[in-house]
């Protein structure tokens, strides 16, 4: 596989991974609260601070395995 193709694979992986987590956050996550308790308002904020708190920790959890990674 030539260094084009792979840089479109990251761009379609980072693409499809971009679109799972909005999907996740503002569709999968607001419906299940919805359903438990019939609001959709907060269904929504549960979605949006489930996007904001989940990409900050994965912030930090990629830092760290970075850090792991450099000491091998």
């Amino acid at each position: 596989m030539t260094g084009k193709n792979v840089g479109k694979l990251r761009k379609i992986f980072l693409l499809k991974a971009i679109i799972y987590r909005i999907l996740a956050s503002f569709v999968i996550t607001p419906l299940i609260v919805v359903i438990l308790t019939g609001k959709l308002t907060l269904g929504l904020k549960v979605g949006a601070l489930e996007l904001i708190i989940k990409t900050i920790f994965y912030y930090i959890y990629d830092e760290v395995w970075e850090r792991i990674r450099k000491k091998w």
